[in-house]
């Protein structure tokens, strides 16, 4: 399981279950955001519940602690292209 260095005495461990919540929890927190018109933080807001989702699915590959924000390597470090349905895949795609 990962630990954050830095994280002391409080032992947190960072497994993909906490980052899930943590994604789930900042993503619930979207419409309040947008319906009091707060577009700025409710942009930054589903970055970090998007990155906290890779997390989750990279810790299903490495639970090595990354302290990087860089969502594209954290996308490809968790093969997360690798979960999207086919279906999908051409309509999420970055091209």
């Amino acid at each position: 399981m990962a630990k954050a260095r830095g994280s002391g005495n409080l032992g947190v461990e960072f497994t993909a279950e906490v980052y899930k919540a943590a994604s789930v929890e900042r993503a619930g927190s979207l419409r309040k955001l947008y319906d009091g018109r707060q577009y700025v933080l409710a942009m930054y807001v589903a970055g970090v519940a998007v990155e906290a989702m890779f997390r989750a699915y990279r810790c299903k590959v490495n639970q090595e602690f990354s302290s990087r924000h860089d969502l594209y390597a954290l996308a490809t470090e968790a093969r997360f292209a690798s979960h999207v349905p086919e279906l999908y895949s051409a309509s999420y795609a970055a091209d």
